[in-house]
């Protein structure tokens, strides 16, 4: 390869330019856009411009944007004209900075017509504007994800194989299911076109179910024959490891039962898992050194079973894949739908399969002459193809640049072995390379190159190599200042001491746990340093957020983050998945279950117990056992309900919020500022989803959970938030970090590599093309390939993550038994000893850019807290700084709830009456009645809700009627109740109420404007305690204790009803209490006792002041004895229009002065 210069190259051709981390790769791409405007004088429109993302599209555009401003500003300087001329080539130079000018500026103004795309918007693009010569469809509707669609196939392959199969897949069920299907067919990409081996028929499939069979029924008569023998040998051998999850003599009494239970099953594939560990390798691999397996024919059956019982399911998930690529493109067609992948694979037909292909490339070469592919080592075969096959007679240029040392998305369909390809298709003279990194440190990059350099082929494959890069700023300014030498190089190994090991070998869990504990303690120090002025960046001191940890995992960034929390360090995870994968949608999806069907209690109570509205088991049980408690809550999600019919979503979630107080509670947990950032964004998704669409409750939580179902899908909207602005550690994937740069890097788990494949295996052969093996004659050798791949993927992971450095970079090293790693592929290392010696000769080859240290830990058995109090003393005390002030917790919002139910109640929530949840016996009460009606919390909701709506002024025409009936059907109740309830509100209605004077009205005599429902009240409130009320309770109330703490703020509540008649206002409150089995039950005496039990009589008390001091200030000349008619409680079951007002009709008129020194007693007035 020969370097690039952007100035010199000739603009034609295919040219292949390699660009490592750092060597500035937009900016030679922005400089061959320039050069492609002046010199082919070509307008935005037609210049291609492919890259892999979304976001990367926009970056693109802004780049070019930003650089073609800066270079017309260059070239109306003197002083910088000619040399920015120079720079542009020499045809720039002839045609001077005025017309290069001229058509830079033209083109920066139709830049928002700009040709730059992902590969798929390219794709949608040529075929939709060249529908008739690429044969695409006109109308067909492109969706983004196939999940779903691919999830309704596997369901079929499901249905069809188990209710047809023999036992086999009814016994593969009782551990799988669709969904793993479905899991494993995005895992190899199903849909992509590898080829399938071996080829499964069903005579192959019988040979493997009849063996099988006859294995089974050998080891069911040889366990009843020789079980205990079997038995006494496995628990006295004395080689066999007795670890956890092995052969622990507590476990094996479990195992023995599981054997018995296996050999006497109707089914022999039930998949008794214990199997293979009475399997001769199995035994083989856990027994210790020295000493040798326990030997019987038994364990050598089991083996046999084991591999012929993978074999079956192995051939279950092949026969898969294959159906699913027989049935995905039918299931597509009839549904008239394409996918993103699917238009990759139409544009490839257009191209080469369709009678009209080189007419389309002609039309493609005409409309794009040219195109720059940005991240071309994130490609496949199938896009190099239709790339290849447009340009490969253009007379425009076609330049492919990437990094195949970066090439780290095959889980997303990208094939190294791709840009291989390209680049031996590629001419020799046409190869081009950067030459000088702008990224990193010159120390640091000679750190990298000695890395990089200690193996021939650092890369496994001879065809990526390394070449050792320049800085292309040896004299930064911005330099990275540790004024306390501590020995820091720019690349340091950080290595975890062992010894204290019998083998001087971590488990995994110990090492990853070690290193998040480690790197942790590490940035605390440096962090310290900075406080104290002694670590520098450009003169100011560093900041946690110029700091990054890089993992492989989201786990692994789990466990750093708790790590970081117990130093106080602040962190943000960044993330690439998106918020509907988070545990919050999860919990929104179970609370938009509930206020889309607030009838449902089970719901409720599934909603109550998330995180977000934070009740726990206790106090669910509580509820449930009070009426008192447990009704506000039913209340509470019926006015929500209510609230996101009439007035939106958004409306609803903002009161959900106050109300619960929910940011308050989320930020009080573990990573509640990453909770309560994605709440807010997936309550700010749902309504933009309702305002965009106009989606009713019923959809919009139904497509929020078909996209938690789905995963996700990867829109950039979707994708999780930061958590916080402020300063933070990053904590991010491997992935996610791609493309970004830090000051200072951390690398806890680069000795840990991906997890070795054994059931299938994925390789390419030696046409490059990828093949899936899931048991042929060559299993064996195409595993090794396999693992090789993986291992050349988990290198370049290592590369990317290495080189985001732009100082220091720390990577730690923890000796483990697995040892193909890619660490120490690059460290030629295998054991602890080779370790150590490796390190110290790339220490002597890095000439002080390299360096080690021993990080020794407390002891490997104890928990990770221990290895935080070592930092601690070693370190001084990391303390969180402890707030000594005092909290003023009385200051509240009330309610009338408060003050008798606690702080289950909701400070602002309408008022609503307590029921019983027992009914009478029908056998009393043949028939349906106002007395046999539902009891409990959802029937008094129903009740309110009917005179909450109803016009008094028309009671009795077909509107109410309907309006019942609608009731009853939204709170789930069977029509039968329609004339029981619509006779109850005509009684009500129709009784006649007397007044002072002797005249009397009824309800329906209300005219419009003379009734309002629900009606608010919000008051200041004095500090007020328990016995600030008892001289009141003594004289006024029922005697029953009060019980509330100390509060001040504010009162509120719900009137059910004020309405003005005779002159006066009323205040009303519905009841539907079942206080009995006859009209007897609902006298004077009777309704004041449970007026006084359930404290009623506060409670229009309360409502009194509210509206005493609400009507003295609204009439002139206001006189409470003129002006205030009295309260009414209307007992809902008790009312009978032959008895009148005397049953179910609670009034009272407290007097003037008890309500003057309630006012005086909660009232805060000014001060």
């Amino acid at each position: 390869m020969q370097p690039l210069n952007t100035s010199s190259i000739a603009l034609s051709g295919i040219n292949l330019v390699e660009a490592s981390a750092g060597t500035g790769k937009t900016y030679a791409l922005t400089e061959l856009y320039l050069r492609l405007i002046i010199e082919k004088e070509l307008l935005p429109e037609s210049i291609l411009v492919v890259t892999y993302t979304e976001a990367a599209t926009k970056e693109l555009r802004q780049k070019i944007r930003e650089r073609i401003r800066d270079t017309t500003a260059m070239l109306a300087s003197p002083l910088e004209c000619t040399k920015r001329l120079a720079s542009l080539g020499s045809l720039a130079m002839e045609k001077g900075a005025g017309e290069v000018s001229s058509l830079l500026e033209n083109a920066l103004y139709l830049l928002d017509t700009a040709s730059v795309f992902t590969i798929h918007g390219f794709c949608l693009r040529a075929l939709q504007d060249n529908a008739f010569e690429s044969g695409s469809l006109y109308d067909t509707e492109i969706a983004a994800d196939e999940r779903e669609l691919a999830g309704s196939i596997v369901d079929d392959f499901w249905r069809s194989r188990y209710f047809s199969s023999t036992a086999v897949l009814p016994g593969y069920a009782m551990k799988e299911s669709p969904e793993s299907f479905l899991r494993f067919l995005g895992e190899v990409r199903a849909s992509s076109g590898e080829r399938i081996i071996p080829q499964f028929s069903s005579s192959d499939i019988v040979a493997i179910e009849d063996e099988c069979q006859s294995l089974y029924s050998q080891i069911a008569e040889m366990w009843r024959d020789e079980g205990e023998k079997v038995k006494k040998m496995i628990s006295e051998d004395r080689g066999l490891s007795r670890a956890a999850g092995k052969y622990r003599e507590d476990d094996l009494v479990e195992l023995f039962r599981g054997m018995d239970a296996f050999v006497e099953e109707a089914l022999p594939f039930s998949l008794f898992e214990g199997i293979v560990k009475f399997s001769a390798s199995r035994m083989a691999e856990w027994t210790k050194k020295k000493f040798t397996p326990p030997r019987h024919k038994l364990f050598e059956l089991c083996d046999c079973y084991h591999r012929a019982i993978r074999q079956r399911f192995l051939a279950l998930k092949a026969e898969l894949i294959l159906y699913c690529r027989d049935r995905l493109p039918k299931r597509k067609k009839e549904a008239n739908i394409r996918f993103f992948d699917d238009l990759l694979h139409d544009m490839h037909t257009a191209l080469f399969n369709h009678e009209e292909g080189e007419a389309f490339r002609l039309l493609l070469r005409r409309r794009w002459p040219t195109a720059l592919i940005d991240e071309f080592q994130d490609t496949d075969a199938r896009q190099y193809d239709i790339f290849r096959s447009i340009y490969e007679k253009a007379d425009g240029p076609l330049f492919l640049i990437g990094d195949p040392k970066q090439a780290i998305y095959s889980f997303r369909g990208a094939d190294v072995f791709a840009y291989l390809k390209a680049s031996r298709n590629v001419e020799e003279g046409r190869r081009f390379t950067l030459t000088h990194n702008w990224r990193s440190v010159p120390q640091l990059l000679d750190a990298f190159n000695v890395l990089f350099s200690n193996v021939p082929d650092p890369f496994l494959f001879g065809e990526i190599s390394y070449r050792s890069l320049v800085s292309g700023t040896p004299e930064r300014e911005d330099r990275f200042v540790v004024q306390k030498d501590d020995g820091r190089v720019p690349l340091e190994f950080l290595v975890l001491d062992a010894s204290m090991k019998e083998n001087a070998l971590f488990s995994v869990d110990e090492a990853t746990g070690f290193a998040s504990e480690a790197v942790a303690g590490e940035i605390f120090k440096l962090l310290r340093s900075a406080r104290n002025g002694e670590t520098l960046i450009g003169g100011r001191p560093l900041r946690a957020d110029d700091i990054a940890v890089i993992v492989r995992s989201h786990r692994q960034a789990a466990r750093v983050r708790d790590a970081l929390t117990l130093f106080a360090i602040p962190s943000v995870v960044r993330s690439d998945r998106s918020v509907f994968a988070s545990n919050e949608a999860r919990e929104i999806a179970i609370l938009l279950a509930a206020l889309v069907d607030p009838s449902d209690e089970g719901k409720i109570r599934a909603a109550l117990i998330t995180d977000i509205l934070g009740r726990s088991g206790n106090d669910i049980g509580a509820m449930m056992d009070d009426e008192s408690l447990w009704v506000p809550q039913l209340h509470f999600f019926a006015r929500l309900h209510s609230l996101w019919i009439e007035r939106g979503f958004m409306t609803m979630a903002t009161v959900l919020l106050r109300e619960e107080d929910v940011r308050r509670r989320l930020l009080s947990l573990a990573e509640g500022e990453r909770r309560l950032t994605n709440l807010l964004h997936c309550i700010e998704l749902l309504h933009q989803k309702e305002h965009e669409e106009g989606v009713g409750p019923e959809a919009l939580a139904s497509w929020f959970t078909q996209n938690m179902v789905e995963g996700g899908q990867r829109d950039e909207e979707y994708q999780l938030r930061l958590e916080t602005d402020e300063p933070a550690v990053k904590i991010m994937t491997i992935h996610v970090s791609k493309g970004l740069q830090f000051p200072v890097v951390y690398c806890p788990f680069l000795w840990n590599g991906s997890p070795a494949a054994r059931d299938v295996a994925a390789f390419h052969d030696e046409g490059d093309k990828a093949v899936l093996d899931f048991g042929s004659e060559d299993f064996e050798h195409h595993l090794v390939l396999s693992h090789e791949e993986q291992l050349a993927e988990d290198i370049r992971l290592l590369y990317v993550a290495l080189t985001r450095a732009v100082y220091s970079c720390s990577v730690v090293v923890a000796p483990i038994r697995k040892t193909q790693t890619a660490l120490n592929h690059l460290l030629q290392s295998g054991t602890r000893e080779t370790l150590h010696e490796q390190l110290n000769h790339l220490i002597a080859r890095g000439d002080g850019a390299v360096g080690m240290r021993t990080i020794e830990l407390p002891c490997a058995s104890v928990h990770p807290a221990a290895l935080h109090e070592a930092f601690r003393r070693e370190n001084g005390e990391a303390v969180r700084k402890v707030f000594t002030g005092r909290i003023d917790r009385s200051w509240r919002i009330a309610s009338f709830s408060f003050f008798t139910r606690g702080s289950y109640a909701h400070p602002e929530l309408p008022d609503r009456d307590e029921m019983q949840r027992n009914v009478p016996d029908g056998a009393k009460h043949p028939g349906p009645s106002i007395v046999t009606f539902p009891g409990g919390a959802q029937a008094g909701i129903f009740m309110h809700s009917i005179f909450e709506t109803l016009d008094f002024s028309r009671p009795f025409d077909d509107s109410t009627e309907e309006g019942i009936k609608n009731a009853l059907e939204r709170s789930g109740y069977h029509q039968q109740w329609l004339p029981v309830i619509s006779s109850m509100v005509r009684t009500v209605l129709s009784v006649s109420l007397g007044m002072e004077d002797g005249s009397s009205f009824t309800l329906s005599d209300l005219k419009p404007g003379e009734w309002v429902t629900e009606m608010e009240f919000f008051f200041p409130l004095r500090f007020l305690t328990p016995d600030h009320l008892s001289s009141l309770a003594r004289t006024a109330l029922h005697p029953a204790q009060l019980d509330f703490a100390p509060v001040r703020g504010m009162l509120i509540g719900y009137i059910d009803m004020v309405f003005q008649a005779g002159g006066r206002y009323w205040l009303l409150d519905w009841k539907s209490n079942h206080l009995g089995e006859s009209l007897d039950s609902y006298t004077k005496e009777r309704m004041e006792a449970v007026m006084g039990f359930h404290h009623y009589d506060l409670q229009y008390l309360l409502y009194t002041v509210a509206l005493h001091r609400y009507l003295s200030v609204r009439i002139p000349d206001y006189r409470y004895q003129t002006h205030f008619g009295g309260v009414i409680y209307v007992f809902l079951r008790g009312v009978d229009e032959s008895s009148g007002e005397s049953r179910g009709f609670y009034r009272a008129r407290p007097s003037e002065e008890l309500v003057n020194s309630l006012t005086e007693i909660l009232i805060e007035t000014g001060g």
